[in-house]
């Protein structure tokens, strides 16, 4: 690292525009026409000049932009339709009006490079020209149309950048934004003169300025003409005027342009007397839906530039905007001058948002870095002002973020600030760019003394407005004024793990008994954190039961992990006890996890009532020690996951034992413990990216006389419209490990493979969750007893009232499982007021037995019919409505052939998946 300051002689070019552009409303489209003036400051001979041509990302679903949009797990712009679609044509570009030769980037379809008709010494100059037409994408990211709303961003041909380490053409991406050239702005917009326009720079247009204040109290009645009615507001948006109006923008020592137009805008300016005794006109766009949450806009905005001027220094264009974007639009964005937020974010997140877009006037339009190589340099500046900002006026802090932060830097799961944002998923973007670098200011300025980095702050600010800033920039402003080096505390930019201004300082021990448990401990965070809390369960022999739990369970967690919870259940007047200790250890080696520990479950399995006998509970203990490997992945945006895993089940599960007395002529009945030891070896590859995701399951087991292998895989196949095809397949094989006659006949039963559905009796591992988990129907309507588990065959009819069942072999079984959803035009239920997934499934599959000469079933069994599912496939209800012969000849026999006959259900208790659901 370089702390002298010395630095080579510093140069950038320059871009100068005059643009003039078309708003077609109808065809969703721009035509316009770019004059660039390209001044060569570098002291290269320049032979071509890449340019951007950014709309071309929203072209084909094989871009950068779709590409990263799929690894962020989104798929609206991948599945869109071509008329949603974007891209830029009709260009011929000229060099001091002379034909050129473009050539295109050999990776994407957004860039291309102009040969030059002659070389551009250092210190010239050209003109570049050309028309250009761009038919405007749905706004899937920052720039298109929604409804006739419009967002013109990274709309119009621009040169990439030119430095001191060469040519940056840059794909689009939704991660990882922009670097582009300083100039002077002139742009002429040609609109329907009933569009309210807002734009980077400062409005010429006298008569525009006079009609623009007429604007605030639009929406207070109807607009006369008006057809439209805005469902939102109950105000009627009038028609597009067939006249027209053309708005010339103008603004100095800026790197881009944005505007944005829409017909039922409301307009709020105010002045703004900033210290060094400029005034800033502040200005505020928004629609008459969202008055309520946007009265206070423009003082936010005041507030904002106040605040950063009195920080860093003053804010030194004429103007500054907020705008708020159409419904649909998720994002906060910046551009030179303007913003634009999303219309769900209210109160004082709305307050506290527009101080951070409006910040980056500073960090990003002022001071600009190249955002694709060191994003944190102005998120990460710009987040460290903004929480100053939150403090000054809410009193905030980022101590849950710092623990959120600290969690995953103990599951050595984050990645260094200095990191591509192409090369992160979601969640460490956002902690790499935005979150690590406020920890990390704060230590420097611990280091450096709160004066001396305000100091350095200010004139890093002040001597390098409108330049390119890069890392180096920073490090040599902050070292001019430390008295102490700041090389060590410099690198952790580089590294992964905690930065010292983000350890929690909390005490070394603490207990909390109260029901804001987790609130207490995240206001003050203790190392050895211990909650005691509520703990209730249900089935349909202990009813309720309800208890403590007590646990060191916390963010981050520690190494040693312990829950305990006793519970006493009113059913069945027992004791229940649920408990689990577990050591993890996390590697930056081939295997990034290992997770040892013991898990412990004690409840009631069952209950019979003989005549003349009080109702007997039959419980069940499961003791089972475990080891898991989880690996690592070769980069941060896999969605791969691979684990292998070693169990060892000890169950002790209480039959019934009766015994004849001939003297007394009863039977007498007592508990008999029967113990079952298990082993298990499992390997699991899963890839959850959002397209097409699958998983395959490796599983061997055994316990005393048997052996189980099997292999299942999953895999999705997404529609466009949503929804999609689930094909599972699964193919096992049971073994004997000694003579069939020595096993264990109640056991071989539940080891059994078998095609029909699987009820809780034979969840020989106890691992699923059932309400009744050895209940049976027998004649009656019994809801527990239609409850089954998706193992084996995985078919939708349970056959337990036979021994064997229908499709059960103690050989080989092969199965297949489709399950497709409906689209909503098709959809039966699509009028009820909750969306409800409606599916339809058809099981097929064969097992040895199905082959043997004597059988005289189909050696191909299957059944079908409608799939109801909830909380992302968590509860499924399943009524078949084709099926083999085999089947049909069961519900005529064992039950009343009525539709709640066949109807069976099955519940995966995910308490992540059911909270994300409902909203909690």
């Amino acid at each position: 690292m370089n702390f002298s300051g010395a630095q080579e002689a510093y140069w950038q070019q320059q871009a100068n525009y005059k643009i003039n552009v078309t708003l077609n409303d109808s065809a969703k489209s721009l035509k316009g026409y770019v004059s660039i003036e390209y001044i060569n400051n570098s002291p290269d001979t320049l032979k071509y000049i890449w340019f951007h041509l950014w709309p071309n990302a929203y072209k084909s679903d094989r871009t950068a932009y779709s590409n990263q949009k799929i690894n962020l797990g989104e798929t609206d712009f991948y599945f869109s339709n071509d008329n949603e679609k974007g891209y830029i044509n009709q260009l011929d570009f000229r060099v001091n009006h002379q034909p050129t030769v473009t050539e295109d980037h050999p990776n994407d379809i957004d860039i291309v490079k102009i040969i030059l008709p002659a070389p551009l010494v250092p210190g010239g100059k050209i003109n570049i020209t050309t028309p250009f037409h761009v038919k405007l994408p749905l706004s899937f990211s920052r720039s298109g149309y929604r409804k006739k709303s419009f967002l013109l961003t990274q709309w119009y041909p621009k040169p990439a950048v030119y430095d001191q380490q060469g040519w940056h053409p840059m794909p689009y991406l939704e991660y990882g934004e922009y670097y582009s050239e300083f100039g002077n702005y002139e742009v002429a917009i040609t609109v329907p003169d009933n569009y309210v326009v807002a734009a980077t720079g400062v409005l010429k247009n006298n008569d525009e300025q006079l009609w623009l204040q007429q604007r605030k109290n639009y929406g207070s009645k109807n607009n006369s003409g008006a057809t439209k009615k805005n469902i939102q507001s109950n105000i009627i948006t009038p028609p597009t005027s067939t006249t027209y109006k053309t708005l010339l923008f103008e603004q100095k020592n800026v790197h881009d342009f944005a505007w944005f137009a829409d017909k039922d805008f409301i307009y709020e300016a105010d002045t703004c007397l900033l210290p060094d005794g400029n005034t800033v006109t502040v200005q505020a766009y928004y629609t008459p839906a969202n008055k309520k949450n946007w009265s206070n806009a423009l003082e936010y905005a005041k507030k904002a530039v106040l605040f950063y001027s009195e920080q860093l220094g003053s804010y030194p264009y004429k103007t500054v905007s907020v705008v708020q974007g159409p419904a649909g639009y998720k994002h906060a964005m910046e551009y030179p001058t303007i913003t634009a937020i999303s219309p769900d974010i209210t109160g004082r997140q709305l307050d506290i948002t527009i101080a951070h877009e409006i910040g980056h006037n500073w960090f990003y339009g002022i001071l600009a870095n190249n955002e694709r190589a060191h994003a944190w340099l102005d998120e990460g500046l710009n987040s460290y002002y903004e929480n100053k900002y939150e403090q000054r006026y809410y009193g905030g802090n980022k101590q849950l973020e710092k623990i959120m932060l600290q969690t995953r830097c103990h599951a050595i799961n984050d990645m260094p600030m200095e990191s591509k944002p192409d090369s992160l998923s979601n969640m460490n973007y956002f902690f790499s760019a935005y979150l690590k670098p406020v920890f990390w200011l704060q230590h420097m300025e611990e280091l450096m003394g709160t004066a001396a980095f305000a100091r350095a702050m200010q004139q890093y600010y002040q001597q390098n407005m409108y330049r390119h800033v890069t890392p180096q920039t920073l490090l040599n402003t902050l070292q001019q004024h430390s008295s102490v080096s700041l090389q060590e505390a410099w690198n952790y930019i580089y590294k992964k793990g905690a930065i010292p201004g983000m350890v929690t300082k909390g005490t070394k021990a603490g207990v909390i008994f109260s029901p804001n448990a987790i609130k207490n401990y995240v206001q003050h965070p203790v190392k050895n954190f211990i909650s005691v809390g509520p703990a209730l369960g249900y089935n349909n022999y202990d009813r309720l039961s309800a208890g403590l739990f007590v646990t060191n369970f916390k963010l981050p967690p520690n190494k040693f992990q312990f829950f305990i919870a006793p519970r006493y259940a009113f059913g069945s007047k027992s004791v229940n006890f649920t408990s689990q200790v577990k050591y993890t250890d996390y590697s930056t080696g081939k295997i990034r996890k290992t997770e040892v520990g013991i898990f412990q479950n004690m409840f009631t399995t069952g209950k019979v009532q003989p005549e003349g006998v009080e109702t007997i509970y039959l419980a069940a203990n499961k003791i089972s020690p475990y080891l898991q490997f989880t690996f690592a992945e070769k980069n941060d945006i896999s969605k791969r996951t691979r684990k292998l895993g070693y169990t060892f089940f000890y169950i002790n599960n209480q039959h019934l034992l009766s015994v004849y007395d001939s003297v007394q002529q009863k039977y007498n009945f007592s508990k008999k413990n029967t113990p079952e030891y298990i082993q298990q070896l499992q390997y699991i590859h899963a890839n959850n990216r959002v397209l097409y995701p699958y998983q395959l399951k490796f599983t061997a087991m055994q316990t005393n006389g048997l052996g189980r292998l099997s292999a299942e895989a999953n895999y999705f196949l997404n529609y466009a419209k949503g929804g999609g095809l689930n094909i599972r397949g699964f193919a096992g094989k049971l073994m004997y490990l000694k003579d069939k006659t020595q096993t264990d006949p109640r056991v071989l039963h539940n080891w059994l493979l078998n095609l029909s559905g699987n009820t809780g009796g034979e969840d020989f591992t106890l691992q699923s969750y059932f309400l009744g988990r050895n209940d049976y129907a027998y004649g009656k309507t019994n809801l527990a007893a239609k409850q089954m588990m998706e193992r084996d065959g995985a078919f939708k009819i349970i056959t337990d009232r036979l021994s064997p069942e229908i499709g059960t072999t103690d050989n080989w079984l092969v199965a297949v499982n489709l399950s497709t959803t409906l689209p909503d035009k098709i959809n039966p239920l699509k009028v009820l007021p909750v969306k409800i997934p409606l599916s339809i499934y058809l099981d097929a599959g064969t097992t040895a037995d199905l082959w043997k000469n004597n059988s005289e079933n189909d050696k191909i069994l299957y059944n079908g019919g409608l799939q109801l599912s909830f909380f992302k496939n968590s509860l499924n209800f399943y009524l078949p409505l084709i099926y083999s012969s085999v089947y049909k000849e069961y519900f005529k026999s064992y039950t009343e052939n009525k539709m709640l006959d066949k109807l069976t259900f099955s519940l995966k208790l995910d308490p992540a998946v059911i909270l994300k659901e409902l909203g909690l």
